[in-house]
């Protein structure tokens, strides 16, 4: 780890085009403290290419990332704008399992932080992570 909390140069394996990303997210993070823990989505094949989406976590905001064949973007949720969290669950062999978080924030916008696929490379155990952090 290092002073954004995160190991870059596993980051830059771990990542879909990670040496293109890793240098775009140390600036996205630059003045919203160090990354307590990221996630992957989703990592699929599609026409043209891959995509890839991630999400990652600092103390007072929420970063998705995506990456795919024709652009790299970052979308930034300020925290302190939620004002209303709506939990979702499925239920798999008699018990509840969280398939999804939907952040309202002041100005009625929504973020909606869907639990990942194995099918498609996504993380569970830091998906439930990022979730136990954020509350």
């Amino acid at each position: 780890m290092n002073e954004a909390g995160l190991n870059w140069e596993q980051l830059r394996l771990d990542l879909y085009a990670g040496d293109l990303v890793v240098p775009a997210l140390q600036k996205v993070l630059t003045g919203k403290g160090p990354c307590r823990t990221w996630y992957r989505a989703s990592r699929k094949n599609i026409s043209g290419g891959t995509r890839e989406v991630n999400w990652f976590l600092t103390e007072g905001v929420l970063i998705r990332q995506e990456m795919n064949a024709d652009e790299l973007f970052f979308v930034i949720f300020e925290l302190k704008h939620i004002i209303r969290t709506e939990k979702h669950y499925d239920y798999f062999n008699g018990k509840p399992g969280l398939k999804r978080i939907v952040f309202t924030f002041v100005d009625g916008k929504t973020c909606d932080l869907m639990a990942p696929y194995v099918q498609f490379k996504g993380d569970i155990p830091g998906f439930e992570k990022m979730i136990s952090l954020i509350g």
